[in-house]
């Protein structure tokens, strides 16, 4: 767990109050914790997460309506007597025992089983749908975890570096070669960065616990124990080739693929509920001491009643499965290319933040720091220098993070399902 300390900064009187984080993972305590990488998170949240067993267990029902699809209906027995009269005496009752036997006419039982089929389909692709959609949600929030770490981290830093300064104008205010008024700003900076870094640590915490959600873990996630993903590689090949490659891989295209499949046969099933069963009975029949043989066929008359309400209704589902179909396609199609797009951007900008980012901030900064301490510098200088170092460390991560996550999606979108 994070552990917060409530400390009044120096200098700033009793109602500038920060809540300064104190940070595990700069201490020794956290050292014996295992390492969480992202390859990992994903692997425990397949193991762990109660939405893909959800969808596991689909499956599993739908293999075994699967098994037991197609089967004939169940047989009836009739025990009947008749022409009892209620005085006695005349002839005597007729008794009767019957099997009558259900035959299902017009393909219906291979009908049954290939919606079965279906069915089975269709769990089985949203299961695979399920998972990649975990897999989203899993890297986003871990890389979110991530981030917010290193943001509570530069501010920390930040932190540290006016924490110096203030003690330097102190000196000189007090021997009176600096106004008061430089160290009010440099104590104002510090509210402000206090006020930020609460913030930070509240977000830090709260990605953390949504990642616990999303991982099933039964604790909390400690922050100091994720790996920074390294960059991923980049699927290679003709950006058009692979998203045409895609749409036969995504698992959403293969589920709405299934849909309309499962739509097709419930229609054919349907239709084949239009033609009646046809009923045969057999049996016994004792009519006056004597023993006899009884046939008999059944045939319902389809005068009113062909099954033409459920017969439109799965005509209609046909049609919207078709139509959704058309629409998943296209949305992969536009998913895969804008995100493997944006992917080669952020891959290309994330290469060279450091050089271009940071490194100039902290030569700014480094040389801010030098002057104060040599008695030249200018407070509000350093103050800028400070956020202007900040800003690019922070923006350099996230730019980082956020082309491991492109990639992450990116590969996603044309239909990769693992992510190491």
């Amino acid at each position: 767990m994070q552990a917060y300390l409530l400390e009044v900064a120096p200098g700033a009187g009793s109602m500038l109050v920060g809540l300064v984080l104190v940070l595990p993972f700069l201490g020794g305590a956290a050292a014996a914790a295992e390492p969480l990488t992202l390859g990992r998170a994903i692997a425990i949240a397949r193991e762990r997460s109660p939405r893909l067993a959800a969808a596991a267990a689909l499956v599993h029902g739908a293999e075994g309506a699967a098994r037991a699809a197609g089967r004939l209906p169940n047989p009836a027995v009739e025990l009947r007597t008749e022409n009892w009269q209620p005085h006695g005496g005349g002839p005597l009752p007729d008794h009767f025992a019957l099997l009558s036997i259900p035959l299902p006419v017009g393909g219906r039982l291979g009908a049954e089983r290939a919606l079965a089929d279906a069915e089975l389909g269709v769990a089985g692709e949203d299961r695979r749908e399920t998972s990649r959609r975990m897999l989203l949600d899993v890297a986003a929030r871990f890389v979110g975890t991530v981030g917010a770490r290193g943001l509570v981290a530069t501010l920390r830093e930040q932190r540290d570096g006016l924490d110096e300064a203030v003690r330097i104008l102190g000196r000189r205010v007090d021997e009176g070669v600096a106004p008061g008024s430089d160290l009010a700003k440099i104590e104002a900076e510090l509210g402000r960065l206090d006020l930020a870094a609460a913030r930070a640590a509240l977000a830090m915490q709260q990605a953390a616990d949504e990642l616990a959600v999303a991982l099933g873990a039964a604790s909390p996630v400690e922050p100091a124990t994720l790996v920074e993903p390294a960059p991923l590689p980049l699927p290679a090949g003709d950006p058009a080739t692979l998203v045409a490659e895609a749409l036969e891989r995504r698992p959403d295209i293969a589920a709405a693929r299934a849909r309309l499949a499962r739509a097709r046969r419930a229609l054919a099933l349907e239709r084949s509920r239009a033609v009646p069963d046809i009923s045969v009975e057999g049996g016994w029949k004792r009519t006056d001491g004597e023993n006899t043989g009884v046939f008999a066929l059944a045939v319902p008359l389809p005068l009113s009643d062909r099954n033409q309400g459920a017969i439109a209704r799965a005509a209609g589902e046909a049609e919207a499965a078709a139509r959704e179909l058309a629409a998943v396609e296209a949305e992969g199609r536009a998913e895969a290319r804008s995100a493997l797009a944006a992917a080669v951007a952020l891959a290309a900008r994330a290469a060279g933040a450091e050089h271009a980012l940071v490194a100039p901030a902290d030569v700014v900064r480094r040389a801010a720091r030098s002057a104060l301490r040599e008695g030249g510098g200018d407070v509000l200088r350093l103050v800028d220098a400070e956020r202007v170092a900040t800003d690019a460390r922070r923006e350099a991560l996230e730019l980082r993070l956020e082309a491991v996550l492109a990639a992450i999606r990116a590969r996603v979108a044309l239909g990769e399902e693992g992510v190491e």
